[in-house]
């Protein structure tokens, strides 16, 4: 409902009503948008659908509508995006972007906005900084980093699949015959034409004037560029591109297509005559309704329980999830079941006993060795580990067959403790992030703190 809401009101700033609602409903009758919900169940990419319009929406507010407080708006949807899904964002503030360059070049704003702009991407950084930051950097520390999760190549989507291919509820294959649908939307296929062909002859027969006819072609040229790059056509720069292969699965992109139609169908409505534009609203919402009207259907499955896919290693590769590319890089096995102790000791070199943790503490041990050995937890080595003995903190490392936290334990009794802590550049990433929202609720704030003192200063005067 929100996205509907936040189309509808970035389409407004240049529609009438009934064309900005059309375009809104189509945001949300797309076949993308069904799977999402109901195939894949992408949370990430749900959320990112919300905050999508929403950055154009201030976007727009400001660079066509000359709206100062649009900027807090810019901010605060570049960093939800950024929170919400890594590949949702990577896509949608690429859009923006562009959207971004090209308002500047078509309206020509003067320096001080085009920095205001700048800015307030840089505020949106800042707020988000707290988990970008921290993920960047850590990103050397697992699998993702040395090898892409899926082979790209292996998920383009046919032509014939993006103008219709059959509703399923399975996976993404090698070749064209996939689980699930990759298409665009009959609805959104026939607005596309159907719009394009009244630019067309607008263009032919007027002289194009107004803002919404000047944003056409960027969304037209946007539509097909999207298009191309998720065929197999475009593979040599997907090769070259390396950064576009975090995408993984190029049909992602009908997230950019799902984006984009709508303008065309507010456009479309809006540049008919008044009499026409009930009726069309009317065609085009009940098409894209029909089209969709068995994409509601959820699938019937049998709940396993949650043992299940714990003990099965043959569910490690899923078919809707990955695993590996989130484990450290010093780990070479794939865990299959749970651990039967917390750690792997020889108990005849090592007493222990296991004692309550503290708050805030994974294990509290109380060991007795007559001669120095090594603990190794069942658990992944990672920075973050804060091991203490006898309350001073001691190093530890992977362990080289499986990559498992190591800890050298000397001769005689220890209590050894073992926290999760926060690095540096965490907490470094979050007072960044505590200052941009600090900085954020002042411009927001800023108009109302002035209007006040002005108020004051003219009463007392």
């Amino acid at each position: 409902i929100l996205s509907a809401i936040f189309c509808y009101h970035w389409l407004r700033q240049y529609f009438n009503s009934i064309a900005s609602l059309a375009g809104a409903f189509l945001y949300i009758y797309s076949p993308y948008r069904f799977s999402v919900n109901f195939v894949s169940t992408s949370m990430g990419t749900i959320l990112a659908f919300v905050f999508a319009p929403l950055l154009m929406l201030g976007i727009t507010k400001y660079l066509i509508k000359k709206n100062k407080s649009s900027l807090s708006l810019i901010s605060i949807s570049t960093s939800l995006l950024l929170l919400s899904h890594n590949v949702s964002a990577m896509i949608f503030i690429s859009i923006a972007v562009f959207y971004i360059n090209y308002l500047i070049i078509i309206f020509r704003p003067n320096f001080r906005q085009i920095k205001n702009i700048i800015y307030s991407l840089i505020l949106a950084f800042g707020l988000a900084s707290f988990f970008i930051i921290p993920m960047v950097h850590d990103l050397k520390y697992v699998k993702l980093s040395s090898n892409i999760a899926f082979n790209y190549f292996d998920h383009f989507p046919t032509f014939k699949q993006l103008i219709y291919s059959p509703w399923g509820y399975g996976s993404s294959i090698t070749g064209p015959n996939d689980k699930e649908s990759f298409q665009i939307g009959i609805a959104q296929w026939f607005i596309l034409g159907f719009s394009t062909f009244l630019f067309f002859i607008k263009s032919i027969t007027q002289k194009i004037k107004s803002n919404t006819d000047k944003i056409f072609p960027f969304f037209l040229f946007a539509f097909l560029i999207t298009i191309f790059f998720m065929l197999s056509e475009s593979n040599l720069i997907w090769q070259h591109l390396k950064i576009i292969q975090q995408i993984q699965y190029p049909w992602r992109l009908l997230m950019a297509t799902t984006l984009i139609t709508p303008f065309f169908t507010a456009w479309a409505i809006d540049n008919l005559k008044k009499n026409f534009r009930p009726f069309f609203f009317l065609f085009i919402t009940l098409l894209a309704f029909y089209c969709n009207r068995n994409h509601f259907l959820t699938p019937n499955f049998y709940r396993y329980p949650d043992q299940h896919y714990i003990e099965n290693q043959n569910l490690f590769y899923g078919s809707t999830d990955i695993a590996w590319e989130s484990r450290p890089i010093w780990s070479n096995f794939t865990p299959n079941k749970f651990p039967q102790t917390p750690f792997i000791t020889n108990p005849d070199i090592l007493k222990y006993q296991i004692l309550k943790p503290k708050p805030g503490q994974r294990l509290n041990l109380q060991t007795d060795t007559q001669n120095p050995t090594t603990l190794t937890l069942n658990q992944y080595y990672y920075p973050n580990w804060l091991v203490k003995n006898n309350n001073q903190v001691i190093n530890s490392y992977p362990d080289p067959q499986n990559g498992l936290l190591t800890i050298d334990v000397p001769q005689g009794s220890n209590n050894i403790t073992i926290n999760y802590q926060s690095t540096p550049v965490q907490n470094i990433s979050n007072y960044i992030s505590l200052i941009s929202f600090a900085i954020l609720i002042f411009l927001i704030l800023k108009p109302r703190i002035r209007t006040t003192l002005f108020s004051s200063a003219k009463i007392s005067s």
